[in-house]
């Protein structure tokens, strides 16, 4: 569609990830966009009551944040990169404003559940969040979105066992890196063993290093 029209779509996305490029899920989804014919206007929904925006060419300007509403309005989809993190009450009724004047307006809600915040803080952090302030949430981004993707089918399979989420309107886009980041070198010639991730605590990072020593 990217020769023929352009589809005007506004991207709220995760606290850093367009500051600080700490989501490359985040920046490699909205370049797709960009490249597949989408005008899209970047905000970032961490610190969304100060709509600190971001503009297609990644130049942030404070001069664009009074733009919001208008570039909110004339936007054909809204792209949910993942859910407001609760606890922050002001910053999720913020966000779920805009997810409600969204579907009255009837445009096209795209939802990346790149991650469960649930999930989060029991296996990383080792408290769990409140039902009844994190499901009523979730459940609504989820039963609006035309469209909700996630970055791995298990993760998907789950939300549409317990019910949250129908198959239909379900998608995996997985997570992956640009091998441009990448240089080339030749195979070598004895085992070796590549490892790429994010180092922390619950990961599971020392279990594969001691099952590398068992190999």
């Amino acid at each position: 569609m990217g020769a023929e029209r352009t589809m005007r779509t506004i991207v709220f996305s995760p606290l850093g990830s367009l500051r600080y490029g700490a989501s490359i899920r985040a920046n490699y989804l909205i370049d797709g966009l960009i490249k597949n014919g989408y005008k899209t206007s970047c905000y970032e929904m961490g610190i969304a009551s100060k709509h600190t925006f971001m503009d297609s060419v990644r130049i942030r300007s404070a001069a664009s944040i009074p733009l919001l509403p208008s570039r909110f309005n004339k936007a054909e989809m809204v792209f949910f990169e993942g859910i407001p993190f609760v606890p922050n009450k002001k910053r999720t009724n913020i966000m779920v404003n805009y997810l409600k004047k969204a579907k009255t307006q009837k445009k096209k809600i795209v939802l990346d559940l790149y991650d469960d915040p649930t999930f989060q803080r029991r296996d990383l952090l080792g408290y769990n969040l409140n039902a009844w302030d994190w499901e009523p949430v979730r459940n609504a981004f989820i039963e609006s979105a035309d469209a909700v993707l996630f970055p791995s089918k298990s993760m998907m399979d789950y939300y549409v066992k317990i019910g949250v989420a129908t198959a239909k309107r379900c998608h995996v886009v997985m997570n992956a890196s640009d091998p441009s980041h990448f240089r080339e070198a030749p195979a070598p010639g004895n085992c070796v063993i590549g490892l790429l991730t994010g180092f922390g605590a619950g990961r599971g990072l020392e279990m594969l290093i001691d099952a590398f020593a068992s190999v």
